[in-house]
């Protein structure tokens, strides 16, 4: 079931079976965790399932599959996530997790739908997100989408030491 359709995706809610496979091995990449905090735990079936559920009731969390429309394959998540509904703003997260459809323009797709959508339909007033300093390509998806930076935050991640 789509939600929100694009040309190349389509952004969906999750099911359980999307938890499988990929989700499961993108959450839990040591090698794809330079930029993220998704991988200092492991994640196992029964955390994710608990985590789909607690986000699947949260009227706080817009969190949909990124699928492509041609084969319907599951690429990647994306959210509008902790909703402040008094002063109409949300914090924007993305991971494309699957490394072969990096770099062709789904998550810039994907982006514009949900920004449009949290705007236009939930009629949230910011979008705020936060990126590691050196991830160059997340920020210029950002960048391209309309997000400003506002601010930096020193020492607020560490990695490596």
């Amino acid at each position: 079931m789509s939600f929100l359709v694009g040309a190349r995706v389509s952004l969906c809610p999750l099911s359980i079976n999307d938890l499988e496979g990929g989700y499961s091995e993108w959450i839990n990449s040591q090698e794809n965790d330079y930029f993220t905090q998704h991988a200092q735990f492991p994640h196992t079936r029964e955390s994710l399932v608990q985590y789909f559920n607690q986000k699947s009731q949260s009227k706080n969390d817009l969190w949909l599959a990124i699928k492509l429309n041609e084969n319907n394959k599951h690429i990647g998540n994306i959210e509008i996530g902790q909703i402040d509904w008094v002063h109409k703003r949300g914090t924007y997260a993305i991971l494309l997790g699957d490394p072969e459809e990096s770099g062709k323009g789904y998550a810039f797709e994907a982006s514009e739908l949900i920004i449009e959508h949290a705007f236009n339909k939930l009629n949230l007033h910011r979008i705020q997100l936060g990126v590691h300093e050196h991830n160059s390509a997340a920020i210029n998806l950002y960048k391209k989408i309309g997000f400003k930076e506002e601010g930096v935050w020193r020492e607020y991640f560490l990695r490596n030491g």
